[in-house]
């Protein structure tokens, strides 16, 4: 009778004792789930603004001769997904008037900040506007209304001394707003060439004729044409350089008038199940000029001017190459059907059987 007890009593112990082991296990599996749940995203916020802090201060390592540009998307989300929404529904704030979103960077995508600056934004009647500047966490935008359809052009410039030079830095967007259901019509009026003097030097987009609608967008194989204007005049044997995002570049320079022309070249070639006619590229014009002038800025001497004027644009698939793409499925199909045809044909007529004729005499 001792022996049963003293056996229900181990019993009893070993129960409790690997449910006290199995309560442990449990409480530790738990903590080390949330550490890597919940502390990891913790991880990736402070990476995320690490990330941030860096580009920020990389701005600071920003030589004077750098260009500056705008870009229509986050830095911050840089290798994104590119096909999908087209370039004019990037970046808008939810607000009664629609406005559009911008960044300021340099080279490969870096945040420009703490740099002085003069913005000015003209609407589509060309008529200049606020832009609303902001910063947040070191990371500077600038935002603008687009309460109708038609081009808005947005300017930032910068000035500054660097021994005996001005570096005269210009960042220009061209930004076509469009929304289907609009009731703007689109004629010659609205792609008239912005005139202003805000800034010395000028790059102006000549519209091509084909250009007829607010959801218009530039395709590879187009020829682009640009005027160049310094002081209103324009400006001849100024070097205009074309960088793709692909990796291919280009340098030309302007004519007598001031004018320079170039072709996208076509270098988008996936298979045909995956081409995206809404694959959109961005390529980076950038316009420079130097001239001997002395002058004064502030108490500050130089001699010479170093004029740099940036000009992002945006490029997508051209109609015909997608096209040909189906034309080539539909000669496909229509080869293999053919043969096939042939082909059933000429096995009906070997398996056919032989019909014997006979004539009677």
């Amino acid at each position: 009778m001792k022996t049963s007890k003293k056996r229900n009593k181990k019993k009893i112990f070993l129960f409790s004792l690997a449910i006290l082991i199995l309560f442990f296990a449990g409480v530790q599996t738990y903590k080390r789930y949330v550490h890597k749940g919940y502390a990891a995203k913790e991880t990736n916020k402070q990476e995320q603004q690490c990330q941030k802090c860096e580009k920020v201060s990389n701005a600071k390592k920003m030589d004077p001769e750098t260009p500056i540009y705008f870009t229509l998307s986050d830095p911050a989300k840089r290798g994104g997904d590119k096909g999908g929404m087209r370039m004019q529904m990037d970046g808008y704030e939810k607000s009664k008037i629609p406005s559009k979103k911008v960044w300021l960077v340099f080279g490969d995508n870096n945040l420009v900040s703490n740099l002085d600056l003069e913005t000015f934004v003209f609407d589509t009647a060309q008529k200049q506007k606020n832009v609303k500047a902001d910063n947040k966490m070191g990371v500077a935008t600038y935002s603008f209304e687009v309460p109708k359809s038609g081009y808005y052009n947005l300017i930032a410039k910068n000035e500054t001394i660097d021994g005996n030079t001005l570096f005269y830095r210009v960042a220009k967007l061209e930004y076509l707003n469009g929304k289907h259901g609009s009731k703007d019509i689109y004629n010659d009026n609205v792609k008239k060439e912005l005139k202003t003097d805000k800034t010395k030097i000028d790059l102006i987009r000549l519209k091509d004729k084909n250009e007829n609608s607010f959801l218009y967008t530039i395709s590879m194989g187009e020829t682009l044409k640009f005027k160049a204007m310094l002081d209103g005049k324009p400006l001849k044997n100024a070097d205009l350089i074309i960088d793709l995002e692909s990796g291919w570049s280009k340098h030309i320079k302007t004519d007598e008038n001031g004018i320079a022309s170039f072709t996208i070249i076509r270098d988008y070639f996936p298979f045909w199940d995956k081409f995206d006619k809404r694959f959109k590229q961005d390529m980076l014009i950038t316009l420079q000029y130097n001239e001997e002038n002395n002058g004064t800025m502030g108490d500050q001497k130089y001699k010479s001017i170093n004029y740099i004027l940036t000009y992002p644009l945006s490029y997508y698939p051209n109609g015909i190459d997608y096209l040909s793409y189906g034309f080539g499925l539909i000669i496909g199909i229509f080869v293999f059907t053919l043969s096939g045809i042939i082909i059933y044909i000429y096995r009906r007529n070997r398996t056919k059987p032989f019909r014997e004729i006979r004539y009677e005499e």
